[in-house]
């Protein structure tokens, strides 16, 4: 009786454990079909983007985008969005790759909208207007490596 009763117990720890894998995979399909605007069967950056938390820097979302990007075709099938667990794998960039991500012209440098990408982007424009003048030293409207706390990089 013993045996059948732990027997019984296991069996249905495992169903439930395949039922919660089951219906986390079922959660992840239904944000990646409301994510998925244009219908495509694969999420862009922007679409990504929508699944992810108010207060996520963009850096951190394109930085989890591209690890989870296996194909590096620059979407996401939805394959590769249900194996990021809905696009919270992947990690968080140094500051290095923070600062890299958010610089789109390779200038070198950040003007306040790139430099916005590193903030969290339920920041309203007037906070980032503050946190970016204390970044900006030299008041040349743009921050350089060095600026952003990347110390023996070129300024």
């Amino acid at each position: 009786m013993k045996h059948l009763l732990s027997t019984t117990f296991a069996a249905g720890l495992l169903w439930l454990g395949v039922f919660s894998g089951e219906a986390k995979a079922n959660a992840y399909d239904r944000i990646f079909a409301r994510a998925d605007i244009n219908n495509s069967n694969s999420l862009s950056m922007d679409e990504f983007m929508s699944t992810q938390a108010g207060s996520a820097r963009w850096t951190d979302a394109a930085y989890r985008f591209n690890a989870n990007d296996l194909d590096d075709n620059g979407f996401l099938s939805e394959l590769e969005f249900r194996g990021s667990r809905g696009g919270r794998d992947g990690g968080r960039p140094n500051k290095l790759e923070t600062f890299q991500l958010a610089d789109l012209d390779d200038d070198g440098t950040l003007d306040p909208a790139e430099y916005a990408l590193t903030l969290p982007q339920t920041w309203n424009a007037r906070k980032v207007s503050q946190a970016f003048d204390v970044r900006d030293k030299n008041d040349d409207a743009l921050i350089t490596s060095r600026e952003f706390g990347l110390l023996g990089l070129p300024v």
